[in-house]
């Protein structure tokens, strides 16, 4: 049986500056077979270490079709985070996984589909969108791409916007307004009233407690159903398959149940959305 825990080597091929303390890291296993053999559902995580030192779980936002590489965006927030953001390109850290669930695909694909993301929220949502954006996917239905930020300088992913609204409605609004954005402003959920969104929709969303607590009465006000919105939740965990217990809400752990899912699944546990 394999090992869930069992870590391999990856080498550091690149590094960009995504905000001032947020960095895109380009991974490449060691082990050639394990990178060309390496796969994933859009939302699933990995588990990222340095010996001595820690691991911590990390959303994927490299696209499911990509095989020369992982992608993963890491904010210097703790002890762990900030030792691999002072890595360099040829550095080496330990990857295991890939965990959890994962956006529901398959529903998805039959469906049309609205994406919102709060900050950090897009990392685990840019695998889904970029499928979405794949011209041999199938999706013929309506995608809506809304992601909201505090700031221009903390929006990530900005060379791909161009790409995203090629084929869907994409629609960004910052927080505070600054000199070079000329954009909307104002509260992520304040796009649900300006634009018009589809009725019969998936709705998939990332984002803080802070924006679940006032983005959710106002899908369900909007008529959405409980088993139709999907969120991504997150919580400190440290085995990753449901062992350790640090990820526990109710009867489900986040890290083998989730970290995807539908309101109707956790509407009876406030301590989920806190």
């Amino acid at each position: 049986m394999k090992n869930p825990y069992e870590s391999y080597p990856a080498t550091i091929a690149k590094i960009i500056l995504d905000a001032p303390d947020t960095r895109g890291f380009t991974l490449q296993f060691q082990d050639k077979k394990r990178q060309a053999g390496f796969s994933f559902l859009p939302g699933q995580f990995i588990v990222v270490g340095l010996p001595g030192i820690g691991e911590i779980p990390v959303g994927i936002n490299s696209s499911t079709s990509e095989k020369k590489f992982v992608q993963i965006t890491v904010r210097g927030v703790g002890k762990v985070s900030r030792a691999i953001q002072q890595k360099t390109v040829g550095s080496t850290l330990f990857v295991r996984g890939p965990y959890g669930n994962g956006w529901p695909m398959k529903k998805i694909e039959k469906r049309d589909l609205l994406v919102i993301a709060g900050g950090l929220g897009i990392i685990p949502l840019k695998p889904l969108i970029d499928e979405a954006c794949r011209k041999d996917w199938g999706h013929q239905n309506q995608v809506q791409v809304f992601y909201g930020s505090r700031n221009f300088k903390n929006l990530l992913f900005e060379n791909q916007y161009k790409k995203w609204c090629q084929f869907h409605d994409t629609q960004i609004i910052l927080d505070a307004a600054g000199p070079r954005w000329h954009g909307e402003v104002g509260n992520i959920t304040d796009l649900l009233d300006k634009h018009s969104v589809p009725k019969d929709a998936i709705v998939t969303a990332c984002g803080p407690p802070i924006m679940y607590k006032y983005l959710i009465p106002k899908l369900l006000k909007k008529g959405y159903k409980e088993e139709d919105i999907y969120l991504s939740l997150e919580r400190k965990m440290y085995c990753a398959v449901g062992t350790c217990e640090h990820c526990a809400i109710g009867d489900k752990y986040v890290c083998k149940d989730g970290p995807i899912f539908s309101l109707a699944e956790i509407k009876d546990m406030p301590e989920a959305l806190e």
